[in-house]
């Protein structure tokens, strides 16, 4: 357990009587459902491991269809289905549909992006988004969109598109993660490489105006890194981008849990001995929690490692936080409050939490000076 920044993260081991950990194994969640899916990975199974965070249980199933062992894939979850894109080696099927009633894979021949693995991709809706990766010696920088609802693929930028709305510099084994914002989406991507340069920077992209800009640190730098983890948490008062362990400049395990905290604009470093290092391994996410499986804790250390979580409290409204906005928000924020202590007032029965949702649109509107 630790704090930092008005935030609280808990770390747990899990029961490990689950699949056999191995190296880059592909990983989703169902996060309306609580459930958590597993296949393949380096040296794995062909069999789809699915665990219920309610009962903490494992099972495994045999999928009628399925039997390319892949790692590093595009992998995701939308109304009882599972999508299968690319993956290590490149000789496998592109797209597989994997029907979780039936348990039944079907291989999809739709146009599409080249086949590749190491890409970085996360889902808004019934649409995957997948940025990037690497295949027959290209590192790629073009961006897809891929439907549920249709089962088919749409370009959203090509490679090496010379304009405003470009993407970064093509990389692989980099991260992508949306978040919910009050205007609709935002995609937020972290690291990687491109076989010669490890990256640290954090971009964000608008999926309705598919404007990329480069967000720069007011504060703290992570190392640039690769094969690391990437996602978004929030609270009622709030929000920050977790980066957890990968490779760095000198090919070494960073063990340190780094958090972007967006009204700041600053990366916290969190390092100690609860934080395991490891590389290598499959991360997603659940509600607060994401949950960690297989990997290395060395890069010749061929023991895998065990199943554990972190999970994110917020801690909620604080003066450090408070203190962090112009005097133009803290001045809005505070006749808020003002308001609300007010007997019969017009925010006088108010839950906290809806209070803490009016700080945030304040300070979303009202940026510092």
């Amino acid at each position: 357990r630790c704090r930092v920044s008005g935030a609280e993260l808990l770390m747990r081991t899990l029961p490990d009587d689950g699949p056999t950990p191995v190296l880059l194994m592909n990983m989703c969640a169902d996060e309306e459902g609580g459930r958590l899916f597993l296949y393949a990975g380096k040296g794995g199974s062909t069999s789809l491991h699915i665990y219920t965070v309610a009962t903490r249980e494992w099972v495994s199933e045999q999928v009628e269809g399925l039997d390319e062992i892949v790692n590093s894939s595009c992998f995701h979850y939308y109304d009882n289905r599972l999508m299968l894109f690319g993956g290590y080696p490149l000789n496998s099927p592109h797209l597989r549909i994997i029907d979780l009633h039936s348990m039944t894979a079907k291989q999809l021949d739709v146009s599409g992006p080249k086949n590749r693995y190491a890409m970085a991709s996360t889902i808004v809706g019934p649409d995957v988004w997948m940025w990037g990766g690497y295949g027959k010696g290209v590192v790629h920088s073009d961006m897809w969109r891929f439907s549920f609802d249709t089962l088919s693929w749409t370009r959203v930028f090509k490679s090496e598109r010379k304009e405003r709305k470009t993407l970064p510099s093509a990389r692989f084994y980099h991260s992508l993660v949306a978040r919910p914002t009050f205007h609709g989406t935002e995609l937020f991507s972290f690291g990687g490489w491109d076989n010669t340069t490890k990256f640290n920077e954090v971009h964000c992209l608008s999926p309705d105006t598919l404007d990329c800009t480069e967000i720069l640190p007011q504060e703290g730098t992570p190392v640039p890194t690769k094969r690391h983890a990437l996602w978004a948490v929030d609270s009622p008062c709030h929000r920050f981008l977790i980066c957890y362990s990968g490779l760095d400049i000198e090919m070494e395990i960073d063990p340190t849990l780094w958090l972007w905290e967006y009204e700041a604009r600053r990366w916290h470093a969190v390092r100690g001995p609860s934080i395991i290092k490891r590389h290598w391994y499959a991360a997603s996410r659940v509600g607060q929690t994401v949950y960690f499986y297989g990997g290395r804790v060395e890069k010749k250390d061929y023991t895998h490692t065990p199943f554990w979580s972190i999970t994110f409290q917020g801690t909620g409204w604080t003066p450090e936080l408070h203190s962090t906005y112009s005097k133009a928000v803290r001045g809005a924020i505070e006749t808020v409050l003002a308001l609300a202590t007010v007997q019969d007032g017009p925010l006088a029965a108010m839950p906290t939490e809806i209070l803490f949702f009016l700080f945030e649109m304040i300070a979303t509107h009202r940026p510092r000076e």
